[in-house]
């Protein structure tokens, strides 16, 4: 009663105070919505950060991973992973084992895998493996990638196949360094044609090379970086050395 009397006072208009709390509880449930949609959001802009985060770091044995193809059939799987004239290759040719590494430079897993991983079995297996690199520079997230990837094919282009690996190697081992002077500066500590390279970086010559090793890339079903398809299984991740060495081993055998 007392409750009823307090109301009463407060809102002496019937009408006044029907609408009045009417109102108020139409903003309550007007803000709980704002708030919902704004977490929405939220997560909507994280959470593909956060996934791309675990499966780069996802520690994934090589013999359990199913091929994560997005829907293509074995045919045309088999006829992206063919290795063409335009293909970068190290080792020999006709090795058992062959590693096609799509790999972002700037991305410190992609370094963590090429140089203590892939570079660590291509000096144990000599010529048992055969590897081919293709690029997948994630832009969205670093946006030198491509410009880097593009300086690795001049280098190349330049300077021949084994300048492109030295190359490569030198980028990623300097990856948080590169940017706008440090592409000419490694051309110049490797001897490679000066004139030669700077025509190919500034005429971005290898712009669409690139652009269609992502496209490749994405067919397969690449999302992150690294990914690696050996002898055509997909491995997701900077794995550690000794699942993909047991991997290999398994091939060979």
């Amino acid at each position: 009663m007392l409750k009823l009397n307090f109301l009463k006072r407060l809102f002496p208009n019937k009408t006044f105070a029907i609408g009045f709390l009417s109102g108020a509880g139409a903003f309550s449930l007007l803000s709980l919505l704002v708030l919902l949609i704004g977490a929405g959001l939220m997560n909507k802009n994280i959470l593909p950060a956060n996934k791309l985060a675990k499966e780069n770091d996802a520690q994934i044995e090589p013999e359990k991973q199913e091929p994560q193809v997005a829907g293509i059939t074995d045919e045309e799987k088999a006829k992206l992973l063919q290795i063409t004239d335009q293909d970068h290759i190290k080792g020999d040719k006709d090795a058992p084992v062959t590693i096609i590494e799509y790999s972002d430079i700037i991305c410190p897993f992609c370094k963590k895998h090429h140089l203590e991983t892939i570079n660590k079995l291509m000096a144990e297996y000599q010529n048992k493996i055969k590897l081919v690199f293709r690029h997948f520079p994630l832009e969205g997230l670093h946006l030198e990638a491509p410009r880097v990837a593009e300086a690795v094919e001049c280098a190349g282009f330049a300077g021949g196949e084994e300048a492109f690996w030295k190359y490569l190697d030198i980028s990623f081992a300097r990856s948080s360094e590169l940017g706008s002077g440090t592409y000419e500066k490694i051309a110049r500590e490797l001897g490679i044609d000066k004139t030669k390279f700077e025509n190919c970086l500034n005429s971005r010559k290898y712009k669409d090379y690139v652009s269609d090793s992502i496209i490749t890339g994405s067919k397969l079903g690449i999302e992150g970086t690294p990914a690696s398809f050996i002898n055509g299984n997909m491995i997701i991740g900077a794995q550690p050395y000794e699942k993909i060495k047991e991997f290999v081993d398994s091939l060979i055998e």
